[in-house]
């Protein structure tokens, strides 16, 4: 068994990153897939705090050699296997990175699909995900800052020869314009995956997809997280599946990306 080796990823700090592992490792795992979440961000390691599971080891502890992959590894929400990361910058110091390489493999070698929720900024932390995932999802909202360091984050995954999934837009509300934001991919062959609204009456107790059912970022975490199983366990390209986006989270302001389908990616039948 070889699994499928995901980065969720994005220069920019807040876009979103660790929400999406966590919502889309949960999805995946609730519809009885194989799932494990990996908080690769070493110096800034929240993934375990943010699904609140209790953890006695961590990624840290394996880097360190101090801990097995079996005792580090914690089940949260969903029936999801989450390898957490410590806040402790001491714990930071004594990991040894090159490591994550074998950590990496041997999950392959157990789990349908692993997700790696990588870090902020373009350090050599980053650069070592990338080079062990099978495809990388950058996200960015429709900020422009964000899509600055969106466009940064898919020039260091080429450099590595990293397979660029696609652009997940977050944060997204009816003043946002699509069709602006892709614009400025224009030159990178990176397909728009989907787009997460902004939804402030949603809980903001993680996984989103089983504590606040009903909201549209649930919604749209699920429908990203079953366009993404075709991706990972059926072996579709990017352009093959169901961009993730629905009218009806966003007002009427919006600007819809009116581009050809094989640039976009997705099924354009639910624009209507």
């Amino acid at each position: 068994m070889t699994g499928y080796v995901c980065s969720i990823a994005g220069a920019k700090g807040g876009v979103g990153k660790t929400t999406t592992v966590a919502n889309v490792a949960t999805t995946l795992a609730s519809n009885g897939h194989d799932v494990v979440a990996v908080d690769s961000d070493l110096q800034m390691a929240n993934l375990g705090e943010m699904v609140d599971v209790d953890f006695e080891h961590s990624i840290h502890s394996l880097l360190a050699g101090e801990a097995s992959l079996k005792e580090a590894l914690v089940e949260g929400p969903g029936g999801c296997l989450f390898l957490p990361g410590e806040k402790d910058l001491e714990a930071y110091a004594d990991a040894e990175p090159e490591k994550l390489q074998n950590i990496v493999a041997e999950l392959q070698s157990e789990f349908d699909v692993v997700l790696l929720d990588t870090s902020a900024g373009l350090s050599h932390e980053v650069l070592v995900p990338f080079g062990l995932s099978d495809g990388i999802l950058v996200l960015s909202t429709p900020r422009q800052y964000a899509r600055l360091d969106g466009q940064k984050t898919i020039e260091m995954a080429e450099r590595v020869e990293g397979d660029i999934l696609g652009i997940l837009l977050t944060q997204v509300d009816g003043d946002s314009e699509v069709e602006e934001t892709m614009s400025s991919f224009d030159s990178f062959d990176a397909p728009l995956m989907g787009t997460i609204p902004r939804d402030c009456e949603a809980t903001k107790e993680e996984p989103l997809v089983l504590n606040s059912p009903g909201t549209d970022i649930a919604e749209a975490y699920h429908i990203l997280g079953e366009s993404l199983t075709k991706i990972f366990l059926e072996g579709r390209d990017s352009e093959e599946v169901e961009m993730t986006f629905n009218e009806a989270w966003f007002d009427s302001s919006i600007d819809i990306p009116n581009k050809d389908e094989e640039e976009i990616g997705g099924s354009f039948e639910i624009f209507g």
